[in-house]
């Protein structure tokens, strides 16, 4: 069967904190001006001249009528982006932080019938959160959690980042105020004095923001510096899908519906066979939103050989994504809505007591009949 998937933390902070194990590729430069100079050349500004040479004004210097001197025809537009669209809207880079500088993630996610915001910040990036890339094919990576060892046990407050080094242990901070605007409704959030995590759920209005919606986050700062990210409205993912078939071999094939789809979005693809088991792996995709893609086979082996436990799954989650960097590394925030399927894998029944298993067999701590 599949079901709504609404971002977890534990979606949210896979990578931030692989200890807890519970969604990517390398950031790019993010950076944008709220609104344009005018001048088509992308620099931004407060205000336009409108006459396309880059030198700055209240009104155009050229004529009313003509080659981009004053009539927003291409290079006097006035949105900065140097593409004479007239619009004044940022777009989201596509781009999440790199891993091994991902300071904090926000999520916003529309799930069947209620939208929720969460996010927070980290002081630094936690060793343990950064995947190792184990294999890759195509668009797909196998990533696993990391083998961090150090012969001396670090000290209180530090924690172990492999080679026998030890860092500062990353800890949760504020950004102050987070506002997220362009949505159906407002919202503005203070951090959780206790969890240091930025978290609401609201269900009217629903849906919390409209297909294609612009929509922008910013944050004041406070021990974290500020930052201003941007996103788009997508819309709810679903999937025909009742249940995926998992076999050595063979890719595995996933449709879902594109009529949610926007602009920008992109599928976000995250298969685990072994949630339960002492391996922690999982093969992580990005997809056009196209309504089809493949898992290639030899990565799909690759992970199958690293073991099975029970109730295996699959999360398709169209999104938009931006990054912005910061002093300390990177922050990026995802525009999400996505759909969890089940998983069937060859020779593998998941239980959770005997009365699960085909008679002869138990259900081990795996979650398995065997």
């Amino acid at each position: 069967m599949n079901r709504p998937y609404s971002h977890s933390p534990l979606y949210l902070f896979s990578l931030l904190s692989l200890a807890a194990l519970g969604v990517v590729a390398c950031s790019a430069d993010s950076k944008s001006e709220p609104t344009g100079d005018g001048d088509g050349d992308g620099t931004g500004g407060l205000a336009g001249d409108g006459d396309g040479d880059s030198t700055g004004g209240l009104t155009g210097d050229g004529d009313v009528i003509g080659d981009g001197d004053g009539d927003g025809d291409g290079d006097g537009d006035g949105d900065g982006d140097g593409d004479g669209d007239g619009d004044n809207t940022a777009t989201p880079s596509g781009t999440a932080c790199d891993r091994n500088e991902r300071l904090g993630s926000f999520v916003l996610t529309l799930a069947d019938d209620y939208t929720t915001f969460r996010g927070a910040v980290s002081s630094s990036v936690s060793p343990g959160g950064v995947p190792e890339v184990l294999g890759s094919s195509g668009s797909c990576e196998l990533l696993g959690a990391p083998n961090l060892f150090c012969a001396t046990p670090c000290e209180s407050g530090t924690v172990c980042a492999g080679d026998d080094q030890c860092v500062p242990e990353s800890v949760k901070v504020s950004a102050g105020l987070v506002t997220v605007t362009g949505l159906n409704t407002e919202v503005s959030e203070e951090v959780n004095g206790i969890t240091l995590d930025y978290n609401e759920t609201f269900t009217d209005p629903y849906p919390g923001f409209d297909v294609g919606a612009s929509i922008t986050l910013t944050a004041a700062g406070e021990e974290a510096e500020g930052f201003t990210l941007v996103g788009e409205g997508v819309g709810l993912l679903t999937s025909s899908d009742e249940i995926v078939d998992v076999a050595e071999g063979a890719p595995v094939d996933l449709t879902w519906d594109t009529s949610g789809a926007s602009t920008n979005s992109s599928v976000d693809i995250h298969l685990t066979v072994n949630a339960h088991g002492g391996t922690a792996a999982w093969i992580q995709c990005s997809a056009e939103d196209t309504g089809s893609f493949s898992i290639p086979a030899d990565i799909v082996e690759q992970l199958i050989e690293l073991g099975l436990s029970g109730f295996p799954r699959v999360t398709l989650s169209r999104q938009t994504i931006d990054s912005s960097e910061v002093t300390a590394g990177c922050v990026d925030f995802a525009v999400t809505s996505g759909v969890m399927v089940d998983v069937s894998v060859d020779g593998l029944v998941s239980c959770t007591s005997v009365e699960d298993c085909p008679d002869g067999q138990t259900c081990n701590e795996l979650l398995y009949c065997e």
